[in-house]
């Protein structure tokens, strides 16, 4: 985690090739974090170019990762790099059950499928020049999973891990101060799947 928050750190300073350089590695052995973070990298270079190939591009690294994520949290056994990454970062509890950690991992992975299938729902809906009503009504419906799992993770045992609780927080808080901020017929559409928003409460998240 530490080595995707320097690899972000890099890219807001515009040192772009230092932030690819500093995830690559890992990405490329599957770590979870490593990957999530080089989807948020290609994202956000999306939505300044809007260039057809860096769409695809990222979408790629979108679905690689969300897949990545999917495989340990439905029980498929993860490789060693992927165990390592994270038994390195947390000891095991006094009563030395390995299990806890295993536990956590699937949290993680839960959140990075939430947080990713969120930009990946976003990014198709805004690069979508054909105003699809079947695609507005999907995403949608990815966004609503998303927003659920933000939701209930905000009673979550994992929430006393800091890496864990400022990322449900945030996401939180985005959904609470962006949705106000949608055009009416937008927030409509949205507001049909249930979502509301809380400017206030966005604010404090």
């Amino acid at each position: 985690i530490e080595e995707v928050n320097t690899a972000l750190g890099y890219f807001l300073n515009a040192e772009f090739g230092r932030a690819n350089e500093a995830i690559r590695e890992k990405s490329d052995l599957g770590y979870p974090y490593h990957n999530t973070g080089k989807s948020f990298l290609l994202f956000i270079r999306t939505l300044f170019t809007f260039d057809p190939e860096d769409i695809l591009t990222t979408l790629a690294q979108l679905d690689h990762t969300i897949a990545l994520a999917s495989k340990i949290v439905n029980g498929q056994k993860p490789s060693i790099y992927q165990r390592l990454s994270y038994f390195v970062r947390y000891r095991p509890d006094e009563s030395g059950d390995a299990a806890a950690h295993l536990d956590r991992l699937t949290a993680h992975c839960q959140l990075i499928i939430a947080e990713l299938s969120l930009i990946r729902a976003i990014l198709l809906i805004a690069t979508d020049d054909h105003e699809s009503w079947m695609l507005m009504v999907r995403q949608s419906l990815h966004i609503r999973s998303s927003y659920n799992f933000y939701t209930k993770s905000l009673t979550s045992p994992y929430m006393e891990d800091p890496n864990f609780s400022s990322a449900i927080l945030l996401g939180n808080g985005v959904f609470n101060l962006m949705l106000p901020l949608l055009p009416p017929k937008v927030m409509q559409t949205f507001a049909f799947f249930g979502y509301r928003g809380n400017t206030s409460l966005g604010l404090e998240q």
